[in-house]
């Protein structure tokens, strides 16, 4: 199910939003080419403008915004979203606000852009391409870097320690439409030196499965047999090895797609709350620009009745 909106206001956005953009992050010089003005837009706010234009209309539609909730304070969001600048740098960057002024509404707004996950990510979303597969999601955990914690005792406190990333962390689970780009599903945040990816999705996914329904994931799973199709399961037919591989290759590509925006791809500053929130916004935000056709490469070819050799034959991959 594709969110709704009306084109015709979100064209009238798109002239207002790029007004108020230039003149926030560039003094109001505007530049000639349509594709220097997109590039200049994404590196402020992480997404184009016709997305940052759909994200505003479903505020307004959905929820409704309180009094003082301007759509310059807006683009002050996604900025730090985009670049994860400290209070003194993002108030500076915004023109020179307040600092307790620029971060009330930061945070205000990207509550209330993670709020949309009930009406953007959806969990029926994983029916869409459904050709009667096995799996009709990928799942994969993520994790995201953070400050490290102190314990009483002046030891690192290893709950938060990656293994991934031999640093401290914050562990999520993403699931994907395998044949169409829906993110279906977010669980987290989690302490990764307490539970690793098959505990969470013990936590979660697996019993919002229908009977029957599995989920294509890595090795960190194989011990769900009857839930997940994982690379080294005896299960798993090697003769699909590379279609499975590429279907990795396709997760791997939305981890990239969400630490594109800075506060996914740096030590976090702030608590798990927070955290949670700003993943959750950046999903949305990444769903609703895969939306507007900028997709993961497509994965027609994932059929559990074909072989590697029949999808060379009719694909050519």
């Amino acid at each position: 199910m594709v969110v709704e909106y009306d084109l015709d206001a979100v064209d009238r956005l798109q002239e207002e939003f790029e007004v108020i953009a230039f003149g926030l992050f560039r003094n109001g010089r505007l530049s000639g080419s349509e594709a220097v003005k997109d590039r200049r837009v994404r590196a402020w706010c992480g997404v184009s403008l016709t997305v940052l234009s759909i994200t505003w209309y479903l505020l307004e539609s959905f929820g409704g915004l309180k009094e003082g909730a301007t759509m310059e304070r807006f683009l002050w969001a996604l900025n730090m979203l985009q670049q994860y600048p400290t209070e003194e740098n993002g108030a500076s960057r915004c023109g020179g606000v307040d600092e307790g002024t620029w971060s009330t509404w930061v945070w205000y707004f990207i509550d209330e852009v993670s709020y949309l996950e009930n009406d953007v990510i959806l969990w029926v979303n994983r029916f869409i391409g459904d050709v009667g597969n096995d799996c009709l999601l990928s799942a994969d955990g993520v994790d995201f870097l953070t400050r490290g914690r102190k314990l009483d005792s002046g030891q690192p406190d290893k709950d938060y320690f990656s293994q991934k990333f031999n640093k401290p962390a914050y562990r999520y689970e993403i699931a994907t439409n395998i044949r169409s780009s829906y993110i279906c599903w977010i669980a987290g945040p989690y302490l990764p030196g307490v539970y690793n990816d098959l505990q969470i999705f013990r936590m979660g996914l697996r019993d919002k499965l229908d009977v029957g329904e599995k989920v294509e994931a890595d090795d960190g799973y194989i011990a769900e047999r009857e839930k997940c199709k994982c690379p080294h399961s005896m299960r798993t037919r090697e003769d699909q090895r590379r279609m499975r591989g590429r279907l990795r290759m396709r997760q791997e590509k939305l981890n990239r797609l969400l630490k594109n925006f800075h506060t996914l791809d740096v030590p976090f500053r702030h608590g798990a709350s927070k955290h949670g929130s700003c993943v959750r916004a950046i999903c949305v935000l990444v769903q609703l620009t895969m939306e507007q056709g900028e997709e993961l490469f497509d994965m027609r070819e994932y059929h559990d009745n074909m072989s590697d050799n029949q999808v060379a034959q009719l694909y050519g991959i």
